[in-house]
C-alpha cells in the first residue's frame, strides 16, 4: 500500500490550532469568570473550532469519495472509544465523588469530547449527502441536518454545537472539491486581515461561537449568522498567516502541537485523579498543569535514558 504523503502545511494548521485550544483553555480556567474579558480568548474563540472542523471537511470528503460508508465506519472505530472511555468515567466520578444516582449521572454525560461527537454526526450526513444523485435531493440534505439539528435538541447529541459545525464540515468540503490548495494562497488573501480585525470588535463575547443556537426568529438566524461569517473570516486570516510563515518548521510545530496536547491530558488526567484520590479541594489548574509537567519530564526522561540501553531500545523502539 503506498503510505499517504504528509501536508507540511496542514500538518502546522492543526499543530497551531491544538496550541490555541490548549491556551484557550487555560485561559478560561485561570481567570474563572473574567475569561470573557481577556481579548486573547475573544480572539481565539471566534475561529479555532470552526477551522478544526472545516479542515476535517476537508480531508474527510476525500475518504467518503474513496470508502462511501466505510469512511463512517473506519472514523467511529478510531473516534468512539475515546469518547465512551471518557463518558464512562465521568459518569464514575459523578457517582462517587458527588452522589449522584447511575441514572442522572448517565444522563449528564460528558461534554469534554463533544468535537469527535459532533465531526461523526458530519460524516454520518456527508456519507448521506455524497450517495445522493439528484439535485433536489443534494439541496435538501445540505438543509436537512440544520433542521434535525434545530428540533431534536436532547436528542441528537451536541445538537446546539452541530448547528454551527455542519456549515464549517461543508466550507472545508467544498473547498477541496474546488480543489483547494494551499499554493493557491496569494495576496489577494490580505484582505482577510482588515476584515477579522472588524469582526473582532463586532463579535460578542459572552458565549462560545459554536455553541450559538439557531433559532427560527430573526434575532436567532442573525447572530447565528453572524458569528459563522466571522468563524469563518476568522478561520481565512488564519490560514493566510499560517501560510505567510512558511512551513519549514512544520515538523517542530507539529511535536510543539503533541507535546501541549500530551500535557493538557496528563493535566486534566491528575486533576481527576487528585479529587478522586485525596479529600481535598484541588480546584487551582496552576497545580494541576505543574503536576502535568512534572510526569511528562520524567517520561521523557525515562524514555531518553532506556534508549542508551541497546536491548530496550531494540525492544521498546525497534532502534
Amino acid at each position: 500500500m503506498e503510505e499517504r504523503k504528509r501536508e507540511p502545511y496542514w500538518d502546522a494548521v492543526k499543530a497551531l490550532l491544538i496550541i490555541l485550544v490548549v491556551a484557550g483553555h487555560a485561559i478560561q480556567f485561570l481567570l474563572g469568570g473574567n475569561f470573557w474579558s481577556n481579548p486573547v480568548f475573544k480572539g481565539i474563540y471566534m475561529f479555532h473550532m470552526p477551522l478544526f472542523i472545516m479542515v476535517s471537511g476537508y480531508f474527510g470528503i476525500k475518504g467518503i469519495e474513496m470508502r462511501g460508508w466505510g469512511a463512517l465506519m473506519r472514523l467511529a472505530q478510531r473516534l468512539l472509544p475515546p469518547v465512551v472511555f471518557l463518558y464512562i468515567l465521568r459518569a464514575a466520578i459523578s457517582i462517587w465523588m458527588l452522589n449522584l444516582p447511575l441514572s442522572r449521572a448517565v444522563a449528564s454525560g460528558d461534554g469534554a469530547l463533544w468535537f469527535l461527537v459532533v465531526l461523526l454526526e458530519c460524516t454520518l450526513f456527508g456519507c448521506v449527502l455524497m450517495s445522493v444523485r439528484n439535485a433536489v435531493w443534494c439541496v435538501i440534505w445540505l438543509i436537512a441536518p440544520l433542521a434535525v439539528g434545530i428540533c431534536a435538541e436532547g436528542i441528537l447529541p451536541y445538537a446546539t454545537y452541530f448547528t454551527t459545525m455542519w456549515p464549517c464540515y461543508l466550507i472545508g468540503a467544498g473547498m477541496r472539491k474546488l480543489d483547494f490548495r494551499p499554493g493557491s494562497i496569494n495576496a489577494k488573501w490580505l484582505v482577510f486581515i482588515p476584515l477579522y480585525a472588524a469582526a473582532y470588535l463586532c463579535f460578542q463575547k459572552e458565549w462560545y461561537m459554536y455553541l450559538t443556537p439557531l433559532d427560527l426568529d430573526a434575532a436567532g438566524i442573525y447572530a447565528w449568522g453572524a458569528r459563522l461569517v466571522c468563524a469563518v473570516i476568522g478561520s481565512a486570516s488564519f490560514l493566510y498567516v499560517v501560510y505567510l510563515c512558511g512551513a519549514a518548521q512544520s515538523r517542530m510545530l507539529c511535536k510543539l502541537g503533541l507535546c501541549t496536547m500530551a500535557i493538557y491530558v496528563l493535566q486534566a488526567l491528575s486533576y481527576k485523579g487528585i479529587c478522586m484520590f485525596f479529600p481535598i479541594h484541588c480546584g487551582n489548574t496552576a497545580v494541576a498543569l505543574l503536576v502535568g509537567l512534572l510526569v511528562t519530564c520524567c517520561l521523557y526522561l525515562a524514555y531518553r535514558l532506556t534508549r542508551r540501553v541497546k536491548l530496550i531500545a531494540r525492544l521498546l523502539y525497534g532502534e
